[in-house]
């Protein structure tokens, strides 16, 4: 139990962190039009690496959830 609630306050943090960075005082550091990064603007290489960054991270934490065997949803016959 101690595991599952453990998870549950990574993923509330999660949560919290894609807020912050996703909101507009943060996305308007690097709303500059002449930066490029492999000719990709700068705003959308970080939005999609921050996309990529907190789905990796919720995906990390649901695998290793649920390993103790209790309310896995697995069919057990």
């Amino acid at each position: 139990m101690n595991k599952d609630l453990a998870n549950r306050k990574i993923m509330v943090i999660l949560f919290f962190l894609g807020i912050v960075f996703f909101n507009y005082p943060i996305l308007s550091i690097f709303s500059s039009k002449d930066e490029m990064i492999f000719g990709i603007p700068l705003l959308y290489a970080a939005v999609f690496f921050a996309w990529g960054l907190l789905t990796g991270l919720v995906a990390l934490i649901m695998r290793t959830g649920g390993k103790d065997g209790i309310n896995t949803g697995e069919n057990e016959t």
